[in-house]
């Protein structure tokens, strides 16, 4: 399911992402678009900072 919806998202978009099971594995597949803006209320991608980088 998260690589077809991954395949639906270009760049330049703004998604939302509902907390559940998909969002996890759908993260690392959006990490390759660029200019993506995701809003969610899961408190998990929130840690990631852009990039790849470490939290502070």
């Amino acid at each position: 399911m998260a690589r077809t919806a991954d395949s639906m998202v270009t760049g330049s978009m703004t998604i939302y992402l509902d907390a559940g099971t998909t969002l996890q594995p759908m993260r690392t597949h959006l990490d390759a678009v660029e200019d993506l803006t995701v809003v969610t209320n899961d408190c998990q991608p929130c840690k990631r900072t852009p990039h790849g980088g470490s939290p502070p």
